[in-house]
């Protein structure tokens, strides 16, 4: 019988803890970024020109930003477009 879920092992559990300690989501580099700075939602959305909602939206992980959006974001936070995609570790 196969089972349909992933079966307990150690060192995957620590793979897995390893993985997202080491490379954060979007929306928690994103969230870095901006408490470095000092910003809000509110300031971000408006800087950007999108809504605060969409600002959240981010934040909460439930959307990434489109292209466009990534490098607007990555200009008005001062960071790298690969930093908030998870292939650079600077700020």
């Amino acid at each position: 019988m196969i089972s349909l879920f992933f079966p307990y092992r150690e060192g995957v559990i620590v793979f897995f803890f390893f993985f997202f300690y080491f490379f954060p989501s979007f929306s928690i580099r994103l969230e870095d970024a901006m408490k470095k700075r000092n910003m809000g939602t509110y300031d971000l959305a408006k800087l950007t020109n999108v809504s605060h909602i969409t600002v959240k939206r981010w934040l909460n992980g439930t959307f990434e930003p489109r292209h466009r959006n990534l490098i607007i974001l990555s200009d008005t936070l001062n960071v790298s477009a690969d930093f908030l995609c998870g292939k650079d570790v600077t700020v």
